[in-house]
């Protein structure tokens, strides 16, 4: 058992049990947040745990300092929505803020493993999350050699009954095919010359 520290003025210590757990809530429905506020004793010393809890994820700091000190961890690290409560635009502005941090990382961090003469790039980076996959292509091939590249599709279209929802499918499956507006792009473009 130990005894909370004397703050008041006539040394009035308090008895905190072991596994002491203090909790509140706040919000309703998919709003509704839970924090725990727990002391656990070990031989070295107090450890001071804080969980937050949302719909369906668990964030826990843990500190030998203070319960101030965890806290502050708290605000001062970032507090992310779990991916699957993300709107479908939130999960794309999500996911292109990561390939953009990564890219931007990619840059500072060659100097430090390549000669520049070797003149390392960053072509392309597939991840998952929760079944949802990406694939960013760091490639920035001028415009051209992209319109050349994109011609035998047209004409691949052209000759066999193909339809622009079966295209679309097939280059959400092949992430190497061009998307079908680059294609309409192209043919529009094509046309008026």
């Amino acid at each position: 058992m130990c005894h909370t520290t004397t703050s008041s003025r006539n040394g009035t210590q308090y008895k905190i049990p072991a596994n002491y757990l203090v909790q509140t809530s706040w919000g309703r429905n998919k709003s509704h947040h839970m924090v725990e506020c727990e002391i656990e004793y070990e031989q070295d010393g107090l450890i001071f745990i804080i969980r937050f809890e949302g719909n369906s994820y668990q964030y826990v700091l843990k500190s030998k300092k203070s319960p101030i000190a965890v806290a502050n961890d708290y605000l001062q690290s970032p507090s992310l929505k779990p991916f699957n409560s993300l709107s479908e635009s939130m999960k794309t502005k999500r996911s292109r803020a990561f390939s953009v941090h990564l890219g931007n990382t990619f840059g500072h961090e060659v100097p430090k493993f390549f000669n520049l003469l070797d003149q390392p790039t960053l072509q392309e980076i597939k991840f998952n999350v929760q079944d949802k996959n990406y694939v960013i292509n760091y490639n920035n091939d001028d415009k051209e050699n992209s319109e050349r590249s994109h011609v035998p599709f047209m004409e691949a279209i052209d000759r066999g009954p193909i339809s622009h929802h079966a295209y679309r499918k097939l280059a959400a499956i092949q992430h190497e095919l061009p998307r079908a507006y680059e294609i309409s792009d192209i043919r529009k473009t094509l046309t008026k010359k």
